[in-house]
Parts: structure tokens; C-alpha cells; sequence
């Protein structure tokens, strides 16, 4: 079946911007799109198509993510039921893409508006990260009690934030960095007297206060009980900006405490944050670039 054949008046707004591509902005997305159809085709479940016309971005980050993986020529299958990919024979990767909230939502990230001037809220956007990465470790502890993945397998949450205003314009530490690790402010720490500079860093910053006044975790790599994550896979990218070779923008966020870790290099492409804990209140984060 053609990833375009037709566009029903329920489809998305996106899926129907690159439709009828009269943009050519729209015009190379839907090139790739069809690109990636052809190689992703034969590991898409029969409810794909109906799901790609009404969240493009989410499904199209499935796909650009599983022909990653296959153009690697990685052993890859998609069973369902269960995440989204299983490669190596072993290793399960669970997509997602988060919104930016609904329109009720008080945590909701602002829309960006043209010709107006945006303080970027990274709190709320790493609040969206948080609640995604949770949503899918629930999904894993179900499939565990399943029995769909077993607890020796390691499992990857890949998330795109494609979908969240402001996100492509990240912080130096990367703000999915932050709310794994607990990443504060930077510091600055200057001699009182001499104004001599000694050194810098980052505050220890363990949660994020909700609009509502709730506390929501950031160190979700340093307390045990999401050892079952080994790693977060991070990308911005789209059918839009996506460009380059494949995987370039990706980050993989190792988790430091995974029952079943991912080896080092594992991703083979962009960059990977390895942390690494040498005291219940010290640790060090180390980026390692493939690009």
C-alpha cells in the first residue's frame, strides 16, 4: 500500500502538509517519507497507514528510527504485541514522540508565534520528557508481567521532541541530559576577595515544580527503581529538518544504574552521554561523539 494514496478530511494536520506538498519543504519530507515507506514497509503493523494520517510525527519517528537501525544491518524485528523494535535478538527500543500538552493542560508548553519574541521555558519541556519517559517505563513493567520482554533484556527509550515548540533550541548540557540526571543551573564560583575565578558547574537539581505546585522527579537514572531503563535515545529531528546521515542529532543517554546496560558505542552514530557514579552524592558525565 502507498504511504500516500489518499488523505481523509480526518487526517492530521501535518500528514496533510506533506500530502499535498506545495512547499518544497514539504515536497523533500514527503520524498523521504516515501524513502523510508519502501524500506520500512515489510516491519509495519496493519494499523500503520490509519495511525501515520493521524500522527504523523509519532509513526514517522518509528520509521526513521527502525530504518536507522536496519540500514546498520542490525538483526532487527518488530513483533507486536511489544515495543517497537527488538534488535541484536535482545535489545528492545520503545518510541515516542510527546506533545507539547493539551490545551488545558497547565504544564503545556507555549506555541511558538511569528515575529514575537519567546523566553524559552526549559522546565516545562523537560517536564514533557519526564512524563513520557514514565508513561513508557509503565509500558515496560507490563510487558515484563506479560512476560513479552524478559528482565534480562535491555530496554531503550527512544523519544522525539519534534512535536514541542522551543525544543530544537536546547541547552549546552541537553535538557533530556537534565531530566535523567538531575542537571541544575550552571554556576560560576569566584573568589570573595581576590575575584579570582575558581571554577563552575552545574546545581544538583532533583525535581521541577509543576504550575500546580507538585514536584516531578529529574533524577530518574539515579534512583533504582527505573533500572530497568538502559538508555534514552533523544532526537529532534522530522521529516522537515531531517538531514545528513542517519543518526546524526542523536543522543543516547546511558542509564548509570540499568539492570541491563547498553555497551558503550552501542548507537554507532551521533553522541552518547555516559555517566558514571563514584559516591551516593558524586558522579561525572562524560559525551562521546561519533558524528
Amino acid at each position: 500500500m502507498s504511504l500516500f494514496d489518499n488523505c481523509p478530511d480526518n487526517s492530521g494536520q501535518i500528514f496533510k502538509n506533506v500530502f499535498h506538498a506545495d512547499t518544497e519543504m514539504m515536497v523533500s519530507a514527503k520524498k523521504l517519507s516515501l524513502e523510508l515507506w519502501e524500506i520500512y514497509e515489510p516491519f509495519a503493523d496493519e494499523h500503520f497507514i490509519s495511525e501515520i494520517r493521524r500522527d504523523f510525527s509519532a509513526r514517522f519517528w518509528e520509521m526513521d528510527l527502525t530504518c536507522f537501525f536496519l540500514r546498520q544491518q542490525r538483526n532487527l524485528i518488530c513483533p507486536k504485541p511489544g515495543p517497537d523494535i527488538k534488535i541484536d535478538e535482545n535489545i528492545w527500543v520503545e518510541a515516542v514522540s510527546p506533545t507539547q500538552g493539551a490545551a488545558d493542560n497547565l504544564n503545556r508548553v507555549p506555541d511558538t508565534v511569528m515575529g514575537e519574541v519567546h523566553q524559552v521555558n526549559g522546565e516545562l519541556i523537560e517536564l514533557r520528557y519526564t512524563a513520557a519517559i514514565i508513561e513508557k517505563f509503565n509500558k515496560y513493567t507490563s510487558y515484563i508481567e506479560k512476560g513479552i520482554v524478559q528482565d534480562d533484556e535491555p530496554y531503550i527509550i527512544a523519544l522525539n521532541s519534534s512535536q514541542i515548540p522551543h525544543a530544537e533550541l536546547d541547552d549546552r548540557i541537553p535538557r533530556i541530559a537534565k531530566s535523567l540526571l538531575a542537571i541544575g543551573k550552571e554556576y560560576v564560583t569566584f573568589d570573595r576577595e581576590t575575584h579570582a575565578y575558581l571554577g563552575s558547574g552545574h546545581q544538583h537539581q532533583q525535581s521541577i515544580s509543576k504550575p500546580s505546585g507538585s514536584e516531578v522527579a529529574t533524577d530518574i537514572f539515579l534512583d533504582p527503581s527505573y533500572a530497568g531503563i538502559s538508555a534514552v535515545l533523544y532526537s529532534n529531528s522530522d521529516p522537515v529538518s531531517r538531514s545528513g546521515k542517519d543518526g546524526q542529532g542523536y543522543l543516547l543517554v546511558h542509564n548509570p544504574l540499568a539492570a541491563n546496560p547498553v555497551e558503550e558505542g552501542f548507537l554507532r552514530a551521533g553522541k552518547e552521554i555516559i555517566p558514571k557514579i563514584s559516591s551516593e552524592t558524586d558522579y561525572s558525565v562524560r559525551m562521546v561523539s561519533y558524528d
